[in-house]
């Protein structure tokens, strides 16, 4: 796994080419903070990885600045039995930057922009959000305002 402080990550060798854009090469995955993925693995079961924990890390551009035609996602998970996703700060520019894809269990905590907006794991499979348990405890807070009397 390749993780560096900063988002874009040029491939190898772009430097060389004189190639200074932060999108990924054309015919290439996109450009990620985290990738953790099952190779070529039918749907699950069985899972090509355990339990994956992926918690307080940064991920943002170089020098947090979101340019014109950015792309590149914060975390894709993708064949693990267990994954928990928790207080991880974001600032990439995409829609759904953490995404998960053919999991067993997941969780999604505590996810942020720099600015403190909840980010939502976003599960490919079913192109939905998650729920999270910080949204499911406000709901419960508000109808529980709107009940009392």
């Amino acid at each position: 796994m390749d993780v560096r402080e900063g988002l874009p990550q040029r491939r190898r060798g772009a430097e060389e080419e004189g190639e200074d854009t932060p999108e990924s090469t054309s015919g290439s995955l996109p450009i990620m903070g985290i990738h953790i993925v099952d190779g070529v693995l039918p749907a699950p079961p069985p899972y090509s990885n355990g339990s994956v924990r992926v918690v307080r890390n940064q991920i943002h551009y170089v020098n947090w600045v979101i340019g014109n035609g950015y792309s590149g996602r914060a975390i894709q998970i993708r064949g693990v039995k267990n994954v928990q996703v928790q207080d991880n700060t974001v600032n990439v520019d995409p829609a759904n930057p953490i995404r998960d894809q053919k999991n067993g269990q997941v969780g999604h905590f505590n996810n942020r922009t720099p600015e403190g907006t909840l980010i939502r794991g976003y599960k490919e499979d079913t192109n939905q959000l998650y729920n999270e348990l910080e949204t499911d405890a406000e709901d419960a807070l508000v109808l529980a305002l709107f009940h009392r009397r």
